[in-house]
């Protein structure tokens, strides 16, 4: 145990360490032994809430270190999610990125980006932009063609810089439709660089969130989060390379 306040509004794991980066405050938490892994974990437009700490218990069951920036920290209260997402700026965020992937460079071993719808975003962006990940895992990020408060868009700052990306989404998905994720794969194709588009057969926006009953698809929430894993380094190393043949079109996959 701990001084340290608990991040999340009910149980959750708790912190080993908060540092306020640009204004915002970034929770550690480690794993009892020495971590295999480290994830800068970038959350949903619902903030610190269940989902966002049983993704990070279950991170940190798997031997990872993690970092969660309190992105939402310091608003008024009261705000509504949407409300509270149209404040945020890309150039701020990418500051408190970085800072997040530099806390996590202590631990040794390569850093990568992990973030569902919002977060999904924003893990693409830290992968596109310079913040020192190694690889990204976005899940139903949108938006990735606009600029949050005049920045350039997510896929204009798509370089051969980019760090691997391994991006999510259901077919039923309307934010991203098909049309973003393609738009996505032909930026990365465009500059040599990877992206992996898994799309899932009957699945829609936050497929991977138990707590949204009317969404989860275990089925494919479970084959996503294989993926996943394995692609963060929790498993088999992912070089950087051109996609798979086949992903650029993002061809839903059968759950069954």
């Amino acid at each position: 145990m701990n001084d340290l306040p608990r991040p999340f509004a009910r149980n959750g794991p708790e912190p080993s360490d908060r540092t306020v980066i640009a204004r915002t405050p970034v929770w550690t938490f480690l794993p009892p032994a020495e971590p295999v892994g480290a994830v800068l974990f970038l959350h949903h437009r619902t903030g610190l809430d269940d989902f966002t700490a049983d993704i990070t218990a279950r991170l940190l069951g798997l031997g990872c270190a993690v970092t969660v920036p309190e992105l939402f920290a310091g608003q008024p209260p009261g705000l509504a999610p949407e409300e509270r997402k149209s404040l945020l700026r890309d150039e701020e965020l990418l500051e408190v990125m970085a800072g997040g992937t530099r806390l996590l460079r202590r631990t040794g071993r390569d850093v990568a980006a992990l973030g569902f719808c919002m977060g999904g975003r924003l893990a693409f962006l830290a992968a596109v932009a310079g913040t020192g990940v190694d690889r990204s895992c976005c899940f139903y990020g949108g938006a990735l063609d606009q600029g949050w408060h005049h920045a350039v868009s997510p896929l204009e700052r798509t370089s051969a810089g980019a760090a691997p990306v391994q991006f999510h989404r259901g077919s039923r998905d309307t934010n991203p439709d098909a049309g973003r994720l393609a738009r996505a794969v032909q930026a990365f194709d465009e500059v040599g660089g990877y992206l992996e588009a898994c799309t899932y057969a009957g699945a829609g926006h936050a497929f991977a969130n138990r707590f949204a009953a009317d969404r989860h698809h275990p089925v494919v929430a479970a084959r996503a989060w294989d993926r996943a894993t394995a692609f963060l380094g929790l498993a088999a190393p992912v070089e950087p390379r051109r996609h798979p043949a086949g992903a650029a079109a993002g061809r839903p996959e059968d759950p069954r």
